[in-house]
Order: C-alpha cells, then structure tokens, then sequence
C-alpha cells in the first residue's frame, strides 16, 4: 500500500479518535483497514473515502456498539431533469449524521438551494430551503433530531411507528428562526424515515404513508 501520509486525531474525553490515511492511488480499503487496526490493536469503522488528483483519502473512527446502514432514493418533479431536493449521509467520529433538504420550487435552482442548505448547514442569504438533521449516536443508541422547515421524519421499530415533528419555517424565511430539536431512543432494529414534503404528499393521506411505512421490510 503505497501510503502518502497518515493524520491522527485523539484524545477526546470518550476516547474516540480519527485516524486519515492517504493513499497514492487506488488501494483496496478492506486491505488499508486491516492494516489501521493491526497499528491499533483494535476495530475501526470506515469513515468518508474522498478522491482528489488521484489520491485516495480514508477516514476511519473507533468501533461502537451500534452501526448505521444509510440509503436514499429521488424522483424529479414531472417536467423537470433535475430533483429539488438534496441528502447527505456522514459518518462522524461519535456516530453518524444524516440530512435532508427541500429547495422550494423546483429543478435546477431548487436542487441549488437545498444542496447549499445541505453542505452548509445555514446561509447569509434568503436561500428558501428546509434542513432536517438526524445525528445518532452509535454508542447509546440515541438521534438527535433538528429541523428548520423539515416535514414529519418517522422512526419504525416492527410495525410500530413514531412520529417526529416540529412547526418551524424555512431557512431564508426568517434567518434568526429558532431550531425545533428532540432525542429519541433507537434500538438495532431502528429504521429512521426522514423526507421531504414531495414523498408526503404523493399519498392520499398519513394514515397511509404510516401504514406504506408499516409494511416496509
């Protein structure tokens, strides 16, 4: 493995820690993940994987109790070549963080909004987006849930549903808006169901997108 150079983080109160390995070129990483954990002498996780002219960039972060498998899925409006909305899946040194945005409108200029509200988290100007942010924590086994205009996020255990909703207003509405936050347990059957109000409103009513919801394996 021809390694560039290797950056570590540590001495966080938990003992979590962040180890970045650059590579030269491709590599295999379940080959450069099991060479991080003989140097540790303990498990890892695999963090972000990001190319740039060629190089190979590996981020890994401590083994936890809990794991986060994350998918995501779009459809654009009728008419249009590209979806408004934007998602993004991170995993963090502590856990896991999840979010969504809806740029108001639609297409192009929507798809710009909520994906600037995604990278950025919050805007100097009147962008007219929803941001809705899920940050687990993999080690207790709990989300932190904050939405700025996000629609009804559900949490599934079984064929038991919960709901998680807020009344708060977009992003570029007011700038100064006060974030509506929760915690909410999760347990390893756990599957967090967050959208955007297109996915909402293409049921007839919530009765039956609880009830899609239900029935999804």
């Amino acid at each position: 493995i021809g390694t560039k150079f290797v950056w570590a983080v540590t001495g966080t109160k938990d003992g979590n820690f962040e180890i970045t390995v650059c590579l030269r070129g491709n590599a295999e990483i379940s080959a450069v993940k099991d060479s991080v954990e003989e140097v540790l002498c303990k498990k890892v996780r695999l963090g972000r994987i990001l190319s740039d002219n060629g190089d190979m960039m590996i981020k890994f972060y401590p083994s936890m109790k809990y794991s986060v498998t994350s998918a995501s899925a779009s459809i654009p409006k009728d008419g249009e070549e590209i979806c408004g909305d934007a998602c993004v899946s991170v995993p963090l040194c502590g856990g896991h963080m999840l979010a969504v945005s809806d740029g108001m409108g639609s297409g192009e200029n929507a798809s710009n909004m909520s994906a600037s509200a995604v990278s950025r988290f919050k805007s100097n100007s009147e962008i007219f987006a929803t941001l809705d942010l899920c940050a687990v924590d993999m080690e207790r086994g709990i989300a932190h849930f904050i939405k700025v205009g996000g629609v009804t996020s559900y949490i599934k255990n079984g064929r038991n549903v919960e709901k998680v909703e807020f009344s708060s207003l977009p992003i570029g509405i007011l700038m100064n808006v006060e974030k509506k936050a929760c915690v909410k347990n999760l347990n390893r059957q756990s599957a967090v169901i967050m959208l955007t109000d297109g996915d909402s409103d293409a049921f007839e009513s919530e009765e039956k997108l609880i009830s899609a919801i239900k029935d999804a394996d």
